[in-house]
């Protein structure tokens, strides 16, 4: 059986709830949001090591790497998330703001192969251990 965590968010930011007009507003509203994550990781990364090579696990919406990408702090960005209307939310809001460096994948980031020496940042935020570590076993041990 499936575990309720992987399952958790499916149909959140399911665009059908969206005017036209909300989507925007609520885009707007989602990366102005952002602004305390995107100013931590600006005070934190060595700006003469850092690439700008950031990987989001339950990245949702996207909001967060598009804001960072806004700010000019992403030269590639890809977010990983397991529900697939926040993946559907996420390349609309991509499409609104014309992103071009960050893409969101719509899987497991345990399940990947990511080379993590071409990454600079992995970013976890909100509850994202919380839903990780009671999958399996090794789980946690696998995220870090």
């Amino acid at each position: 059986m499936k575990h309720p965590n992987i399952s958790a968010y499916d149909g959140v930011e399911q665009l059908s709830s969206f005017t036209e007009k909300q989507f925007e507003q609520y885009c707007e509203k989602k990366l102005a949001d952002c602004e305390k994550q995107v100013s931590f990781v600006r005070d934190f990364i060595n700006i003469n090591t850092f690439k700008g090579n950031v990987i989001e696990v339950g990245s949702g919406s996207g909001k967060l790497l598009y804001a960072l990408e806004s700010n000019g702090l992403i030269k590639c960005g890809t977010g990983y998330e397991l529900s697939n209307s926040r993946v559907k939310f996420s390349e609309k809001l991509s499409n609104y703001i014309s992103s071009k460096k960050v893409t969101t994948i719509c899987g497991d980031f345990l399940d990947s192969n990511v080379e993590l020496e071409s990454v600079d940042l992995i970013i976890g935020v909100d509850i994202v251990l919380q839903l990780i570590a009671p999958i399996s076993d090794d789980s946690e041990t696998k995220f870090f």
